[in-house]
């Protein structure tokens, strides 16, 4: 069994390849934490903590971390048929040489299941797994972490650096005075889920909406409630507007949905421009333009 903190092949940029998998391109995921999770064919207890505990596990991280099922399997069209019975949302992987396939010997893999946290360093953080285990071990490896972690220099370099990178910048509206922006960014910022998701997706800025440019960011952009957070593309047009305190996990969720471009301000706004006024969408409307909670 290999070692803690010891290099296995997914250190390897090509790692994946050998292995089969339906669902189209495959990334590197260099910049998270993986868990594998190996299966066996016919082997009810391989699946029983994927539909369950790691299904649950999946759902709270999935912003954070890459979930991998690999199949000990050497039929290909019973390995297929096992995908679409179970139909989990994360890889499943297959190089069709069951138990003498290369990575599982390399893993020492003796039974099944079993499962390993692979650090972002390609180095292994846990094995051994088993069902809330997946979470505590997540969770311990994650509060080790960094929360948002935010340029410093001007407005001009952030969207330099947008334009450079292709990632939005987000922008965080605040006073010295305003309560949930101290609660945000004491409680919410350091969340270390939320700074992988932020440093993953975007360019992090800050600025104090009462001193420097912060003043004409504010009138530039009309803000009226503190903090109010914006998503901009590299032009420093406004793509989505989130305002006041939430917890973690709504936040991530509201910022999430301004990425999806029916979502954003001109995609809300095309909306309404050919007639939708269904209820929940002019209230999210209304909310985004104008900054209040109605």
């Amino acid at each position: 069994m290999p070692k803690l903190n010891e290099h296995r092949i997914v250190k390897r940029r090509n790692w994946f390849f050998p292995f089969n998998y339906e669902g189209g391109t495959i990334g590197m995921f260099q910049t998270y934490y993986v868990v594998e999770e190996w299966y066996a064919p016919n082997d009810y207890w391989g699946w029983h903590p994927i539909a369950i505990t790691t299904k649950k596990a999946y759902e709270r991280f999935k912003d954070s971390v890459v979930f991998i099922t690999i199949h000990l399997d050497d039929n290909r069209d019973k390995w297929l048929k096992d995908l679409e019975t179970h139909a989990v949302p994360w890889y499943c992987l297959t190089d069709l040489k069951a138990w003498k396939s290369p990575v599982a010997k390399a893993y020492n893999i003796a039974g099944v299941p079993d499962c390993f946290i692979i650090g972002k360093d390609g180095l292994i953080k846990a094995k051994e797994l088993r069902r809330e285990e997946i979470t505590q071990q997540l969770e311990k490896l994650l509060a080790a972490g960094k929360g948002i972690q935010f340029r410093t220099g001007s407005f001009q370099d952030a969207l330099q650096e947008a334009e450079a990178t292709g990632k939005l910048i987000f922008l965080d509206g605040y006073t010295s005075w305003c309560a949930p922006c101290k609660m945000m960014n004491t409680t919410v910022f350091t969340d270390p889920e939320v700074g992988h998701f932020f440093n993953e997706h975007f360019i992090n800025v800050k600025f104090d909406m009462e001193k420097g440019e912060g003043r004409e960011l504010l009138k530039r952009y009309g803000m009226q409630v503190f903090p109010t957070y914006l998503l901009l593309d590299a032009a420093g047009n406004e793509v989505h507007r989130v305002v006041g305190g939430h917890d973690a996990g709504e936040f991530i969720r509201l910022i999430r949905e301004g990425m999806d471009p029916e979502n954003s301000i001109a995609g809300m706004q095309k909306r309404y421009e050919t007639g939708d006024r269904e209820a929940d969408f002019l209230r999210r409307y209304i909310t985004t333009l104008g900054g209040i909670s109605v």
